[in-house]
């Protein structure tokens, strides 16, 4: 014990001299660089975080405004799409109706429309009215999810499977789930949204185009499943129809196949691999478009007074 009682008074005296009140001083001095070094690295990192959380708030908000631009355009799209296939059924009754009809379809080079077999325009309807519903009617997410679909995937389609979809790239999905405490994850959401917002402006372009030439197609043949009806309401005989009788049934056919071909174009396509973006469909987007064009042009030519 007396070695301890020894080593005490030495250190006493030790920090009592000149010396060691010097040693104290730079002992001191180490321990507040440590400490200020410290509140450093946590002020260094709060501000990181704040920094983060910045671009993070700012990348989500482009994303959201570029998601709810395009999501306009396609419930444009999708609520004339569901009009159209609702109208098969009314045409596909009338047409049904008329005895010794001859089969038609119209034959243009270079341009292939779907035969026109009024049990097959029927169930289209009655798969959209499934879709959405009944008479409930459909969402908006659902009227997205229409335009971005082919015919196939609706008649797929179990009673109000498409009330809430809602067309949102997969990479944005992932995207929305990430954490961004960091900077560099942040970033990488940050380049994420401009990605997609590519994506999103490509598919608004084409979609409105593709609706562009949907509403020219409707106009004309909304007026035909009418005229068909008026004609059946006097006479079903074929053979007794007057020629502009006849070529007022041909043309409703015409269009209606017209406007089949063009719903079951498929406007998005799936990524073609994990965490990228899907594709618009946009060739053959611009393909339909033409031949839809050269179609209206045909039937124009020949449409009954």
């Amino acid at each position: 014990m007396w070695i301890f009682k020894k080593l005490f008074e030495w250190l006493a005296k030790f920090f009592g001299s000149k010396a060691g009140k010097t040693t104290l001083k730079v002992m001191g001095g180490v321990g507040l660089a440590a400490g200020a070094g410290a509140g450093v690295e946590i002020a260094v990192a709060h501000k990181r975080n704040k920094r983060a959380e910045r671009i993070k708030a700012a990348a989500l908000k482009k994303h959201d405004e570029g998601r709810v631009k395009v999501e306009a355009t396609l419930a444009d799209l999708g609520e004339t799409k569901m009009e159209i296939y609702r109208s098969f059924g009314e045409l596909a009754d009338a047409i049904q109706s008329i005895q010794q009809r001859p089969e038609y379809g119209l034959s243009i080079e270079g341009i292939e429309l779907p035969s026109f077999k009024p049990a097959e325009f029927k169930q289209l309807a009655m798969a959209i009215e499934a879709a959405a519903g009944g008479v409930g009617g459909m969402a908006v997410g659902g009227a997205v999810g229409v335009a971005a679909m082919g015919t196939g995937s609706i008649l797929a389609l179990a009673p109000g499977a498409l009330l809430g979809g809602i067309v949102l790239c997969a990479m944005g999905a992932k995207m929305l789930h990430r954490s961004a405490e960091k900077v560099k994850l942040a970033k990488k959401i940050e380049a994420d949204v401009e990605s997609i917002l590519v994506y999103y402006k490509e598919l608004d372009k084409t979609a409105k185009r593709f609706h562009k030439t949907f509403m020219e197609v409707k106009e004309p043949y909304f007026k035909h499943p009418h005229k068909v009806q008026k004609i059946i309401a006097r006479k079903t005989d074929w053979e007794k129809f007057s020629k502009a009788e006849k070529l007022a049934v041909k043309n409703a056919i015409a269009l209606a196949q017209l406007l089949h071909r063009m719903c079951a174009v498929q406007l998005v396509l799936d990524a073609p691999k994990a965490d990228a973006i899907e594709r618009v469909n946009t060739p053959v987007v611009d393909r339909m478009i033409a031949d839809a064009n050269n179609v209206r042009d045909q039937v124009k030519k020949g449409i009954a007074a």
